[in-house]
């Protein structure tokens, strides 16, 4: 629900049903100390409570004969009782008994995102040179469901001419000896059987990047491709280690990481390599939680600019020519 204190002149639902004893009813606190309402309220029949409207004011309230672990709905992190336990999926014991060889499973937790955008949490998850930002837009105007964005991935692999390179966040960049670019990306993103949950969005973890229009020459028999004047690389595909999925519908979102089981299925493999996972949501869920959103940015009217200057790779006279041939064309 949010902090209470945040909560100026907006409507909250008091979960009480109406006519409830006493004991039941939310009182208000004035800052003064002073109990009874904190100035005007608006009361609103809906269903079987009250919807109140609170004040332009700052103010706090308590609960009486409820504990915290009795209110419905989410639960929320009361100031100063230190971080909140995560509800991790699947289960250690689920991921002993369902694991194999060669499979790449997904570890998870949901949690509550309604202060922030998938551009805020972007901001505060940006960590180091890489990072991506998967926004919603369908069309234009329509909303999609999903937003996905990340930062610091597991590994990047870079093709620049033919020479392939592989970034770690421990060793950066290093060389790769691969003899053919397109099997050695093929082998890293079929290195695992990727084990998919219902409970998961359609993308919670795998490559992220691009390649150059050029880059098909290497699948498809084109011919040579025009001169590289611009000197970038052929293709970027990073690696995800924590995805971030941001519901936009329901107001939450998933941290998702990995396991790859690879050749060594053991138990004692297995709940070490959960239990890392485990960290990697934690920490990722108290950064979004504990930094700070950017400040908006200031929309100032633009002081007129001068007539900017230009250059451009034909004159006049060859531009014309190369016109004229498209149109014969």
């Amino acid at each position: 629900m949010g902090d209470p204190q945040d909560m100026r002149g907006r409507d909250v639902l008091a979960g009480v049903p109406e006519g409830g004893s006493g004991s039941e009813r939310a009182r208000i606190q004035r800052p003064d100390g002073e109990g009874g309402h904190a100035g005007p309220e608006v009361w609103r029949r809906v269903g079987g409570c009250r919807l109140l409207r609170f004040p332009r004011r700052s103010f706090s309230f308590q609960l009486h004969g409820f504990s915290e672990s009795a209110i419905p709905g989410p639960s929320f992190n009361p100031p100063n009782r230190g971080p909140r336990s995560l509800d991790v999926k699947p289960s250690l014991s689920s991921l002993l008994r369902d694991a194999a060889p060669g499979l790449r499973i997904p570890v998870w937790s949901e949690f509550l995102f309604d202060s922030d955008t998938a551009v805020t949490a972007y901001h505060k998850l940006k960590e180091g040179p890489f990072g991506f930002l998967l926004e919603s837009v369908v069309g234009g105007e329509q909303w999609a469901r999903y937003s996905f964005l990340g930062s610091r991935p597991r590994e990047v692999w870079l093709l620049q001419g033919d020479s392939v390179s592989l970034w770690t966040p421990g060793n950066g960049w290093r060389p790769v000896d691969a003899g053919d670019p397109v099997d050695d990306l093929r082998a890293r993103l079929t290195r695992a059987d990727p084990r998919t949950d219902p409970g998961l969005p359609r993308f919670w973890g795998g490559a992220v990047g691009y390649f150059g229009y050029d880059f098909v020459r290497r699948i498809v028999r084109l011919g040579p491709g025009p001169r590289d004047d611009q000197g970038l690389p052929e293709a970027v595909i990073m690696f995800s280690d924590v995805v971030v999925a941001v519901d936009n519908l329901h107001g939450r979102a998933m941290a998702i990481t990995t396991i790859e089981t690879g050749g060594d299925a053991s138990a004692a493999t297995l709940k070490r390599r959960y239990n890392e996972a485990v960290e990697k949501l934690a920490r990722t869920v108290d950064r979004l939680r504990s930094r700070a959103a950017p400040a908006p940015l200031e929309l100032a009217p633009a002081a007129a600019a001068a007539e900017p200057g230009f250059t451009s790779n034909f004159d006049e006279r060859a531009f014309k020519d190369a016109v004229r041939r498209i149109k014969d064309y």
